[in-house]
């Protein structure tokens, strides 16, 4: 039967090897393997896409071959990524990698802004030998548990103004920890969205000069919990209808 060659990168490099297949399920009785190339049929794709979906996620697989499958498997794996994430509570001391730590600063910092002000800071704490700092700006044990605590703050100055006179910054800041947040999720990663700190410890810990604000802090690490079912109020509930479109109903 004929075979149709096609180009698998993950992280932008080269998917090659005995190794990778074996990693990831695919194996000779599945896939031909020549001269360490992937090789199958277009009876095989959908039988590809499904195991790449499983084992390492379509976020992370570039060119499939059918552009319409790909978006297609990125906008699912989407959906499973926002349904996935929760509010973790309990964290292992394993050491938050420099790569995927670098890749959720990323995330953050591409996040849309108003006018693309970029009006927030991040600070990147350790908390080993500073879990009394910590409890203190926050009193939960789980907080200082996690490997790492990021900080989201405003700075209004730098941010636009809504004609009524709202400054957008903390908006922006919000937004900004959204993705950070969904990007840890993404590599494996708990966090916690913690708004009930103490402001003026914050501002003393973190040495804010004047004029940025604290909006809200995470820890961030391997989740040691698991996740508990979500409940949510109706979308009805939160879906103003402005047609008479009765979908939201």
């Amino acid at each position: 039967m004929e075979t149709t060659r096609w180009d698998i990168r993950l992280d932008g490099r080269p998917w090659e090897g005995p190794e990778a297949m074996a990693r990831y399920q695919l194996t000779p009785e599945k896939f031909e393997m020549t001269e360490g190339r992937l090789f199958w049929t277009d009876e095989q794709r959908e039988t590809l896409l499904a195991l790449l979906l499983e084992n390492v996620g379509a976020r992370r697989a570039v060119q499939l071959g059918n552009p319409a499958i790909w978006k297609q498997a990125v906008a699912e794996d989407f959906f499973t990524l926002i349904e996935t994430r929760h509010s973790v509570r309990a964290y292992t001391s394993q050491p938050v990698e420099a790569e995927k730590l670098q890749r959720i600063l990323r995330a953050a910092q591409i996040a849309p802004t108003a006018a693309n002000r970029q009006p927030f800071r991040l600070v990147v704490m350790e908390t080993h030998g500073r879990e009394a700092d910590l409890r203190r700006l926050y009193y939960r044990e789980w907080f200082s548990q996690a490997p790492l605590v990021i900080g989201v703050c405003a700075v209004p100055a730098e941010g636009w103004t809504r004609r009524d006179g709202k400054n957008y910054a903390d908006v922006d800041a919000t937004i900004a920890m959204d993705h950070l947040i969904l990007a840890a999720t993404a590599l494996g990663l708990g966090t916690c969205w913690v708004a009930a700190f103490d402001p003026p410890v914050a501002r003393t810990l973190l040495q804010l000069p004047d004029g940025m604000e604290p909006i809200a802090f995470t820890p961030l690490g391997y989740p040691a919990d698991q996740p508990s079912p979500k409940t949510r109020k109706p979308l009805s509930d939160l879906v103003i209808a402005t047609c008479d479109d009765d979908s939201t109903r």
